[in-house]
């Protein structure tokens, strides 16, 4: 149900105090825009977490599974996966990365509608290029809760504050930039954010030893490699943003 927060109150001040319509351009993203951009963002999620756990494993080889491990943790799918392990692999992740997105759909844009399609535009009309930053502050802030409840960085739940938000500034500069350049299509940025999602979970569920301790603030996307990965697009895009606003909005 917390999923369904930033939705909700979305609709609400959009209509109720905005007096704003939810649907339609004027609305919050729900629109097919650009469809090249379908395509374009989850791909650039997919690479963009090739990269980050291709780094993880250089950096730490002995955190991923064998052949036989893998063999092993690919059965426990109950999946028709096939007796060839790249088989198998391509199997699942595409599973995971082109199919679980779409049908996950209704919980991403529970977020999504709320922090792409309406508070971050908000807060760059009232804050410039800057509130790209604000409003990713308070995405990362809002996932807290959950730290302590086991999820994320529950190791050390303060410690993962800081990170959380390194993590967020950096995607949400990347889903915001797609979901403009698309047309503001919020359709968009709920399949990068199912595709973010989808394939953390298809990597941790299925390619790394549960014998050895994996450290959530070094490695993926949640550690340093990540948000240094992530990072360095996200700068990129933040510094080309004004030039991709499609909406009219002004800078500061």
């Amino acid at each position: 149900l917390g999923m369904l927060g930033p939705i909700l109150a979305a609709f609400f001040v959009q209509k109720v105090i905005a007096k704003k319509p939810i649907l339609g351009k004027e609305g919050l993203g729900f629109i097919v825009g650009k469809k090249r951009y379908w395509l374009i963002g989850p791909a650039l999620i997919v690479f963009l977490l090739i990269i980050i756990y291709w780094i993880t494993y250089l950096v730490a080889p002995t955190l991923f599974l064998d052949k036989a491990g893998l063999t092993a943790s690919l059965a426990k799918a109950s999946l028709p996966l096939g007796d060839s392990l790249p088989t198998a692999l391509l199997i699942l992740f595409g599973m995971n990365l082109l199919l679980a997105p779409f049908i996950n759909m209704p919980i991403m844009l529970g977020e999504e509608v709320g922090w792409r399609g309406f508070l971050t535009p908000n807060m760059i009309r009232l804050h410039g290029k800057k509130g790209l930053i604000w409003a990713n502050v308070i995405w990362a802030l809002w996932h807290v809760p959950m730290f302590f409840q086991g999820l994320n960085y529950s190791s050390n739940p303060w410690l993962g504050i800081p990170f959380m938000i390194g993590v967020s500034v950096s995607l949400g500069i990347i889903l915001q930039t797609i979901y403009q350049r698309s047309g503001a299509s919020i359709w968009v940025a709920g399949l990068m954010h199912g595709v973010i999602n989808q394939g953390t979970m298809t990597v941790m569920n299925f390619l790394l030893r549960e014998d050895v301790e994996y450290n959530t603030f070094i490695y993926g996307l949640s550690g340093i490699i990540g948000i240094g990965v992530a990072g360095l697009v996200a700068l990129y895009f933040y510094r080309q943003y004004e030039l991709d606003v499609e909406d009219g909005m002004e800078e500061k």
